[in-house]
């Protein structure tokens, strides 16, 4: 973009670096206006793949605006369009990854996937952008994103989604379901017991014959908890005539007790069909007398969106979600034109320079790992949280930032010294990463399990991950400003210590919330972040 900037739109060469950074800042701008919305409609919607499909379809709009665009009207235009599509893509991409590979586990791993594709696209994209512009000119970089948008486009169309595979595979028994509604994974087969295929009825949709007819279920929930509620009725004016009718209607008298509801609420949402599959059954007139229900929160009422934003846990995931948007975008800002004017590199050197950073974001999964491995045993040992991986990510920044004040000079040395530090930088950024996105999907978890259902029946995934969204696109638009601001009027080295200064700060949430409050013990540890008071 800066090397397009002076011959497509005229621009005095002086003032790129305002209106580069002014580029990157709408994108992160639109990205955050458009994530918390995207995030409250996929809740809403029974199908992930459409809203991929619009998506794209806005970004292959966006891309064309850029590429026949000849003033800066346009360009911001079009980088508006471009962040909104981005904003569905990510949020309902994330979701779809969490309705997939399960909501314990494997979140780890498949977020340092993710992770490791983040970085790489958000860091190679200048580095082929640089190479393709200079051998191929600027409609060579647009042939491949068009290229790259068509293989995505059909990779959306062939999608199938777990629920609808759940429908295909109902009639034989074998859904496969894992991980759904928090329950830890549910393989149901031929010889499944009628309990275990109404729970993958409820998580997936399918069962039953695959049929997932959520109306039906609906109108069947309502019909049987108007019928219970009538006998509870009953059972409370007069417990003697209850306990006759018990005797005459066997029906009634295979109602669950109170604590197998009580365990079944806490390890799964209600099931609309499950008293037709699967009944205890009791003789005691008092045993199916109604518990007290459990007095909500305030927080435990309020909408998916600013009860998780109450949550201590998530806000500290946020924050690190915020740094590294703001560490990358940095990066993306004020490298290029820094190795144009310090080592008077062209588009190609300035798109390789990126290649220190990109090649480290392929341990994030290896990272990723271990953060699964460290939160099976985080519930009893606090050393076993992804904290520290976190907080040591952070603090491994830092040097990497305030050393690249050294760096100032058309030398060898200075050269060498510049690509080690970024390539420091991209360990340490690797190391977050997975660490944070698998977070957000673990305090949603914990949340659904203190309070089943409180999240309706399609969760509040694809929300969390509107706000981890919100947190990246601010990251984008301040990062830019931050370091292109900072490095016009101080200087590169003032620039490069600020943001050192930044990420060692950011270690002190990790360290007190990552994985739960870190005084905390057992439960009060893992919802919320620090317990009932603390959250």
């Amino acid at each position: 973009m800066p090397y397009t900037l002076t011959e497509k739109t005229g621009i005095d060469p002086a003032a790129v670096q305002h209106w580069n950074s002014v580029l990157i800042a709408v994108y992160g701008a639109a990205l955050l206006a458009f994530s918390p919305i995207c995030g409250h409609i996929a809740d809403r919607t029974t199908t992930r793949r459409l809203p991929l499909l619009g998506g794209l379809a806005a970004l292959a709009g966006a891309t064309v605006m850029l590429n026949v665009g000849s003033s800066m009207a346009v360009l911001v235009a079009g980088r508006v369009l471009q962040g909104a599509s981005a904003a569905v893509v990510w949020v309902v991409g994330l979701a779809l990854l969490v309705d997939t590979v399960g909501r314990q586990g494997r979140v780890g791993l498949a977020m340092g996937w993710v992770s490791a594709a983040m970085s790489l696209a958000v860091l190679v994209a200048p580095l082929l952008g640089g190479v393709v512009v200079e051998r191929a000119g600027y409609g060579g970089v647009f042939a491949m994103a068009y290229a790259l948008l068509g293989v995505d486009v059909g990779l959306r169309v062939v999608l199938v989604e777990r629920r609808v595979a759940a429908r295909w595979e109902g009639g034989g028994g074998g859904c496969g379901c894992a991980g759904g509604g928090g329950r830890g994974g549910v393989v149901v087969t031929a010889a499944a017991t009628p309990e275990e295929r109404c729970c993958c009825c409820c998580c997936c949709g399918g069962g039953r014959g695959g049929s997932g007819g959520d109306d039906g279920d609906d109108k069947k929930k309502e019909e049987e908890e108007d019928d219970e509620g009538k006998e509870k009725s009953a059972e409370d004016i007069s417990p003697v005539s209850n306990q006759s009718a018990q005797d005459e209607d066997p029906e009634k008298q295979q109602q669950p007790p109170p604590q197998k509801q009580q365990q079944q609420q806490q390890t799964a949402r209600p099931c609309p069909h499950h008293h037709h599959h699967h009944r205890p059954t009791t003789t005691s007139s008092h045993q199916s007398r109604p518990q007290p229900r459990r007095r909500l929160r305030l927080r435990d009422r309020l909408p998916p969106t600013l009860s998780l934003l109450l949550s201590r846990r998530l806000c500290a995931s946020l924050w690190s979600t915020l740094v590294v948007s703001i560490l990358m975008s940095s990066l993306d800002a004020v490298i290029p034109l820094y190795v144009r004017q310090t080592f008077h590199w062209g588009p190609t050197g300035a798109g390789l320079i990126f290649l220190p950073v990109v090649i480290p974001s392929f341990l994030a999964p290896a990272f990723g790992r271990l953060a699964d491995h460290h939160q099976r045993g985080a519930a009893t040992t606090c050393s076993c949280s992804p904290r520290w991986l976190t907080a040591a990510g952070f603090v491994a920044a830092c040097p990497c930032w305030v050393l690249a004040r050294l760096v100032v000079r058309d030398a060898l040395a200075h050269k060498a010294l510049l690509c080690a530090l970024l390539a420091g930088l991209g360990v340490a950024l690797a190391a977050v990463m997975p660490c944070v996105m698998a977070e957000i999907t673990l305090v949603v978890a914990e949340k659904e399990r203190a309070v089943p259902g409180r999240f309706g029946k399609m969760g509040a995934y694809a929300q969390a991950y509107g706000l981890f969204n919100m947190a990246w696109a601010a990251g984008a638009l301040v990062g830019p400003i931050w370091a292109g601001y900072v490095k016009e009027r101080a200087g590169w080295g003032t620039m490069g210590w600020s943001l050192g200064l930044l990420a060692a700060v950011s270690a002190v949430p990790a360290v007190l919330w990552t994985g739960g409050w870190v005084f905390g013990k057992g439960e009060e540890r893992r919802v919320e972040g620090g317990g009932e008071g603390r959250a």
